[in-house]
């Protein structure tokens, strides 16, 4: 596991990114983002802007696309002492412990294989184990060679040679031995040992008799096959008497479901723009929906940039309806048909308000710190 690096594959949402390094940093300028391991017209690495949120979370600035390799690198000096105790600094606890968190860093990034001109440890003793490895091969192909060169020398010894097993042998074969078993020997033989049955003429002229299936490829009519059902009847497809097939990921297709009752169904927006006295229309794409459906609405604001106490990323729960003044209106006004979801915002500069999370009191947020969520439920 790298220990001065921390990769994550980007999967959509907010840009942000735990600072997660063996020994932490020892300053924020230490710390670069790569995207994909970028590296320009010259071969050299690209870095992305970013900032950070507090010493263990960053955002990154640049658009990512979702599948991106976001890499986190911590790279300390290597020329120039963070602790330099022969110019009089402090002899403290404090300082020894830098100097040597400073000492380990830079073995990390090597042990990583991120100093330039040097080889990683790792590197190193693996490439050693592997020739002494090399060694030792050489040695058993070498003693293995010789064992069968001895080997050989003996059996060409003994292929000249009468033995005493040979003459035994020969002892045992049948006085003018000429001919081979005859059939019914054979027979006799052959059945005598276990699992070998004998498979007669009676057998063969009834094995013959048989229908193919194993090889039958032609067709045959459904009515002659017994325990079908009516379902192997059926073709499959989305028209009348026939059977849908599940698609990718295991999902129906387009049918019309008109017809069907006490189906839950649910619409969820996505992050929409707050705009005073603007409109939204959001295509539902609900079936069955009618102006006086029972819609379930629950409307979320997300927080976009850090604002009252809420950080990015944050997701804060909003009442239906408006708060009215002499100079305007705060708030929501919402209907809905068959195929749209209409969203009226407050006329206000800032349309929505409720209490600030760090000390409670009253919050008139300000639009472009925050994005809309709408979800209904039927």
């Amino acid at each position: 596991m790298p220990l001065s690096t921390s990769t994550t594959i980007y999967t959509g949402g907010a840009q942000t990114f735990t600072v997660n390094f063996a020994l932490g940093f020892i300053r924020r300028a230490d710390v670069q983002v790569r995207v994909n391991g970028e590296v320009d017209g010259s071969g050299d690495p690209v870095y992305r802007a970013f900032t950070w949120i507090d010493d263990s979370q960053i955002t990154v600035t640049d658009t990512l696309t979702i599948g991106d390799s976001v890499q986190l690198l911590r790279t300390v000096s290597k020329t120039e002492l963070k602790v330099n105790f022969s110019a009089n600094t402090d002899v403290t606890p404090a300082n020894l412990d830098l100097s040597a968190k400073h000492g380990l860093m830079v073995y990390q990034e090597l042990v990583d294989g991120r100093v330039d001109g040097a080889e990683s440890p790792i590197d190193a003793a693996d490439r050693a184990d592997a020739a002494a490895l090399a060694a030792e091969a050489d040695e058993v192909a070498a003693a293995a060679s010789a064992a069968a060169a001895a080997q050989s020398a003996s059996e060409a010894e003994a292929a000249t040679s009468f033995t005493l097993s040979d003459r035994t042998k020969l002892d045992g074969i049948e006085t003018a031995a000429t001919a081979d078993q005859t059939g019914a020997e054979i027979k006799v033989l052959y059945e005598g040992e276990s699992d070998t049955n004998a498979f007669t003429d009676a057998e063969k002229t009834k094995a013959a008799s048989v229908e193919q299936r194993a090889n039958h490829t032609g067709t045959q009519a459904l009515s002659t096959i017994s325990d079908a059902g009516t379902v192997a009847s059926k073709d499959t497809g989305t028209s009348a008497g026939q059977i849908p097939i599940l698609g990718t990921g295991g999902k129906l297709p387009a049918v019309d479901g008109s017809l069907l009752t006490n189906i839950h169904q649910v619409y969820q927006s996505g992050a929409q723009t707050i705009t005073s006295a603007g409109l939204l229309t959001l295509a539902h794409g609900l079936t069955g929906v009618v102006k006086s459906s029972a819609f379930r609405i629950t409307l979320l604001l997300e927080c976009t940039t850090a604002e009252g106490g809420y950080a990015i990323g944050d997701f804060s729960p909003i009442n239906v309806g408006a708060t009215l003044s002499g100079a305007g209106a705060q708030g929501t006004s919402i209907i809905w048909d068959s195929t749209n979801i209409y969203v009226r915002f407050g006329s206000l500069a800032k349309v929505f308000q409720f209490l600030a999370h760090s000390d409670g009191t009253r919050l008139s947020l300000t639009n472009a710190n925050w994005k809309f969520h709408l979800r209904a439920e039927l």
